[in-house]
C-alpha cells in the first residue's frame, strides 16, 4: 500500500482501495515506511512475541531468557523468584537493584556455556516448581509427606 503510493498513486486513492482514512495511511506509513513486507511481518512477529511474554509475566515464578527486565516489567511479574540468563555483554537490561529489593534470585551465566547451562537451569526450575529439595530434606529429616 505504501509503495502504490510512492509508485504514484494519490493518498486518496490508496486510501479508497483499502477502505482506511488518510490518518491511518499516514500512520502506517509512518511506522512501516521504508520496510518491505518481510521487513514489516518480522517487526509485527516481535511485537507478538514480547506481548505474549508480557501477558505471561503475572504468573510466572522462573524465568529462563535474556528479555529486558525492568522494574515496569518486574512490577508486572509479581510470582517471580529467579531469573536465568545468558547475557554476557552485562548491559543493563535486567534492574539488578530491584531484582535485589524484591528478593528475585539472578542467574547470570557465560554464553560458552549456553545449551548446557539451559537444560540445567530448566532442571533447576523443575525442581524449584515441584519443591525437590525442600521434600528431599523432609525425606532425609523423616518428615515426608
Amino acid at each position: 500500500m505504501i509503495k502504490e503510493q510512492e509508485a504514484g498513486l494519490t493518498v486518496a486513492e490508496v486510501c479508497r482501495k483499502y477502505g482506511i482514512s488518510p490518518a491511518s495511511f499516514f500512520k502506517l506509513k509512518a511506522k512501516f515506511g521504508g520496510m518491505d513486507v518481510s521487513d514489516a511481518r518480522r517487526f509485527m512477529q516481535l511485537k507478538d512475541r514480547d506481548a505474549s511474554y508480557v501477558r505471561h509475566l503475572p504468573t510466572t515464578d522462573i524465568l529462563i531468557s535474556q528479555q529486558q527486565m525492568g522494574r515496569d516489567r518486574l512490577n508486572i511479574a509479581t510470582n517471580l523468584r529467579v531469573i536465568f540468563t545468558v547475557e554476557t555483554n552485562f548491559l543493563p537490561n535486567i534492574d539488578y537493584e530491584e531484582c535485589f529489593q524484591r528478593g528475585i534470585q539472578l542467574l547470570i551465566l557465560g554464553a560458552v556455556f549456553a545449551l548446557p547451562v539451559a537444560k540445567m537451569a530448566l532442571g533447576m526450575a523443575l525442581s524449584l516448581a515441584r519443591n525437590i529439595q525442600g521434600e528431599h530434606a523432609a525425606f532425609q529429616t523423616g518428615q515426608e509427606k
